[in-house]
């Protein structure tokens, strides 16, 4: 009897094997047999010119195997919108090869209404007109549907009928499409013109007056019929063909007139000749270290300018761009150019007369500079000098007044004006030679301030 279950069982297990294999093929997969439209879109009534919004559109998907879903939705998945149509429209909607339908209407513009004028209605002539504030609705409908409005955007591309040249009331008609609206501005024209600024007063003699400094005022009204609610004031764009009665050639006062539209006001400047420059006081420092930058501080230069009747000095502002003649690294004397203008005017400066020393042991005591002058400011006379020895020796000691401590042990040392008295210094060297004898100098140097 165990026998026999065990062999039923094993029989019914390859049955059942066999039958999954050979008689029964894998389930076919379920397809896209239709859709269905859940809901609309938000969305069914357009303006015209507005892209197509299907936000709110569910669309269910029916599968072969009796299973729906809802199907995911974009815009390459609607067809047959046209924005720039007025009417009924038919989209359809395709999902695989499937599709389904809804109606949307494109709303065509029926007028428009003027709901604020733009801020601005009063000008002076030739002024832009401004749309700033300007708010026109736009109502849209198709046959008796309700109608859609917007604020259309208005650009002065969009207004037309008016002439900024013309004083007088001006109507400005608007046109969006082919709907019109009007509104009215008042264009005045110059009444008088005043010199607020005239910005330089002194001039040399040839230069041309400088309009971008000057600041004239325009006032606009009608003095024969309404006035503007506001004063209109503009600051005027200046030419030169509105500037008369200047002649940069010829010295002294003159009195300059600026005409605008047959307005005129006048204002006064005067022409002055550059006739001198002076230095009044030359730089704190004039002795220079080869290598130092050239330090203009303390430099005072005065020009001198004449307007046919006085002449009169006033102080020149001096900066590097107007320093010539400088080579750091020259031993001599120099001449500095100032140049101002066509003028030049020149100062010296010393460099390295005892900034760098060589001193040859065995010169006599006439060779050797014996009068060494420091500053401990560093203005009329440098700071330190380098002194070194123009010969090898075996040792090097350098010794400051009466120390009995060697200040360097080097062939080359550097003499310092800082922590020293100011008169009778004395700077001892010795050396020792190969040969074991010892001798040396005594040089004098000076400390000022």
């Amino acid at each position: 009897m165990k026998k026999n279950f065990w062999l039923i069982n094993g029989l019914a297990l390859l049955l059942v094997s066999g039958c999954s294999n050979h008689f029964f093929p894998p389930k076919p997969e379920a397809v896209l047999e239709s859709l269905h439209l859940n809901s609309l879109p938000a969305k069914i009534f357009y303006i015209i010119g507005e892209d197509l919004d299907h936000e709110g559109l569910e669309v269910i998907g029916i599968y072969s195997d009796n299973r729906e879903k809802i199907e995911p939705i974009d815009q390459k998945n609607l067809i047959g919108y046209d924005s720039e149509k007025p009417g009924p429209q038919l989209i359809t909607v395709l999902v695989e090869d499937q599709t389904v339908v809804f109606m949307v209407t494109v709303c065509e513009l029926q007028y428009i209404e003027l709901i604020t004028p733009p801020e601005k209605i009063d000008y002076a002539i030739g002024d832009t007109i401004d749309t700033t504030g300007l708010v026109v609705t736009g109502y849209y409908s198709y046959e008796e549907n309700l109608p859609l409005s917007r604020n259309e955007l208005i650009s002065p591309d969009n207004l037309s009928g008016y002439a900024m040249g013309t004083p007088g009331k001006q109507t400005v008609t608007v046109t969006v499409k082919d709907k019109t609206v009007t509104f009215v501005i008042k264009i005045y024209p110059l009444d008088y013109i005043a010199v607020t600024d005239p910005g330089r007063e002194h001039y040399l003699r040839g230069e041309v007056l400088e309009l971008s400094a000057m600041e004239v005022t325009g006032y606009y009204a009608n003095r024969d019929g309404e006035d503007p609610a506001e004063p209109i004031i503009r600051i005027e764009t200046l030419e030169p063909y509105m500037i008369s009665n200047y002649d940069p050639e010829t010295l002294g006062s003159q009195t300059v007139t600026v005409t605008i539209e047959e307005k005129t006001d006048n204002f006064d400047v005067m022409v002055w000749e550059f006739i001198d420059l002076q230095i009044t006081a030359p730089p704190l420092k004039t002795i220079y270290a080869k290598g130092e930058e050239l330090d203009i501080k303390g430099l005072a230069v005065t020009g001198s300018y004449n307007n046919g009747t006085v002449t009169k000095t006033y102080p020149e502002p001096i900066t590097m761009d107007n320093i010539s003649g400088y080579d750091a690294y020259s031993q001599v004397t120099q001449v500095i150019t100032v140049t101002v203008r066509d003028r030049q005017t020149s100062f010296e400066v010393s460099m390295g007369g005892q900034m760098n020393i060589s001193i040859n042991l065995d010169d006599s005591p006439g060779g050797l500079e014996e009068n060494i002058i420091l500053s401990k400011t560093g203005t009329l006379h440098p700071k330190e000098t380098t002194l070194s020895l123009s010969k090898e020796y075996a040792e090097y000691a350098w010794f400051i007044n009466d120390s009995d401590s060697s200040a360097s042990a080097e062939k080359t040392f550097v003499l310092k004006a800082e922590g020293l008295p100011f008169d009778n210094n004395r700077l001892r060297v010795e050396v020792k030679t190969d040969t074991g004898i010892f001798y040396g100098r005594e040089l004098i140097f000076t400390i000022k301030e």
